[in-house]
């Protein structure tokens, strides 16, 4: 088999945020295949293994960081085509956009959430959208849910496939959290520990976790820390609301990845209050880590969380019933045991692994067969 060449383009490492994880898992096995792997990314830009990294000197402003990376990827992307294989965009928005425009070939785009939602917000985008994705060799969509939405903006996504994110081997559940919570957190043992897990956005539903944990604590009448493993914009408007409240809140700010499940060893449970989400890693986090999740039902987080079954779904966007489901689970040992025993099950169905052979075998079929 012809050893070949990937360009992988998007954001990359030590960002950490959904996005940048996929992409660092995907080209990292792609790399530990034998492949030759090359990323080319933002300024920040760092190499983990054994890939290649070209971080562009990108203007790391809101707006121009984004606009400056497709005019220098797509020049870079250009000048270096007939030293690659196959291109893989992380992001049809940016990376996506750059690489069509380069008209670099064959190439592939993967979406994973805020770039199709940005297609309901603003016709440009929708047209932009239509235009990357229509003009691809194939398209990958990190859920079901957000290949329909694609469909709903009326683009053609004929030639395209589903690969979801994954995890590493799942933990089973540990007992010692009384002594993670104190030697790690340095919390009383009287404490529960609710957790987030992600960037502090607000599709992320950053700025609704104080109020969550807050009223949760009310209705049980017990001590609750809510834990945020993750940095964004919204750290300091977090940190004046949890103040305003009385709210005891742990924000660890960025963590390397592999240690967040430390960190998730030491919660009770993991909320996931996302407004929008393309398939919901931070789910799988939570499940791999044994700890019970509760999440919105919202994008593809429904293929990935069962209710009552391997987590707790709330149906609206609402503090209060987030923060009633919450109490419940916490009241009730036995479901909880029950939830961490069948989370445990469906995190082992997700695997990096899965995820990587997935993307070589396509990369192998557009370099034997073009756009299929």
């Amino acid at each position: 088999m012809v050893k070949l060449k990937i360009a992988f383009l998007g954001s990359y490492l030590p960002k950490i945020a959904g996005t940048e994880i996929y992409l660092s898992k995907i080209a990292q096995g792609v790399s530990e295949s034998g492949i030759g792997v090359y990323i080319i990314t933002y300024s920040y830009g760092r190499p983990v293994g054994k890939e290649l990294v070209k971080a562009l000197p990108t203007i790391n402003l809101k707006y121009l960081r984004g606009i400056s990376y497709v005019l220098l990827s797509s020049l870079y992307a250009k000048l270096k085509e007939k030293e690659f294989d196959i291109f893989n965009a992380h992001y049809a928005l940016t990376s996506g956009l750059a690489a069509t425009i380069s008209k670099l070939q064959p190439r592939v785009v993967t979406c994973h959430g805020t770039d199709i939602f940005n297609g309901f917000r603003n016709i440009v985008y929708r047209r932009v959208l239509k235009y990357v994705i229509e003009t691809s060799n194939h398209t990958v969509f990190v859920s079901k849910y957000l290949k329909d939405k694609a469909k709903e903006l009326g683009i053609n996504v004929k030639y395209s496939s589903i690969i979801p994110g994954g995890v590493h081997k799942p933990t089973p559940p540990i007992r010692g959290k009384v002594w993670l919570k104190r030697s790690l957190l340095n919390l009383d043992k009287s404490y529960y520990v609710v957790s987030f897990l992600g960037g502090l956005y607000i599709h992320k539903g950053a700025h609704l976790t104080v109020d969550i944990v807050y009223m949760a604590q009310k209705i049980l009448k017990r001590d609750i820390c809510l834990l945020i493993i993750g940095d964004g914009p919204l750290r300091s408007w977090i940190r004046k609301r949890a103040e305003k409240l009385g709210q005891k809140v742990i924000i660890t700010g960025y963590v390397r990845h592999k240690y967040v499940r430390r960190y998730l060893q030491a919660s009770d449970i993991l909320i996931v209050p996302s407004i929008e989400e393309g398939l919901g890693l931070s789910c799988l986090e939570g499940l791999a880590a044994g700890i019970p999740v509760v999440a919105f039902r919202t994008g593809g987080i429904p293929e990935i969380i069962k209710n009552m079954s391997n987590g707790i779904l709330v149906e609206t966007i609402s503090i209060r019933e987030m923060a009633e489901k919450i109490a419940f689970l916490i009241e009730n040992k036995e479901l909880r045991s029950k939830i961490v025993i069948k989370g445990y099950e469906t995190a082992k169905k997700y695997s990096w692994k899965n995820c990587v052979e997935k993307y070589i075998k396509l990369f192998y079929k557009l370099a034997k067969n073009g756009r299929r």
